[in-house]
């Protein structure tokens, strides 16, 4: 199952805890990407913020995951389940073509 996670900046952090915090950070994103859980990551330019794609087996282990997220008391995060289009598509022609009977 993969979510599309975006993050951004909600409260400011104290000077003070934004070195470790951001530490926290990378080895959050290195143990999760190592494990193939986190296909992709990336900040947004110019933004107080980012996102990426969590590839996990179950709505669990998604929140599992996100417990462990070093800036969530500080992030507003939206998490997206994502679908494969092309099955979506055909989905939806199958579903438009029973309601013409």
């Amino acid at each position: 199952m993969e979510f599309l996670l975006k993050t951004m900046m909600r409260d400011p952090m104290p000077p003070e805890m934004v070195a470790p915090m951001f530490e926290a950070l990378l080895g959050w994103a290195q143990k999760y990407r190592a494990s193939g859980k986190l296909e992709r990551m990336w900040n947004f330019a110019g933004l107080q913020g980012g996102g990426g794609i969590l590839n996990v087996d179950s709505h669990e282990e998604l929140e599992a995951i996100m417990n462990e997220f070093p800036l969530g008391p500080f992030m507003e995060i939206e998490i997206t389940p994502l679908s494969d289009l092309d099955k979506a598509l055909q989905g939806i022609i199958e579903a438009a073509k029973a309601m013409q009977g």
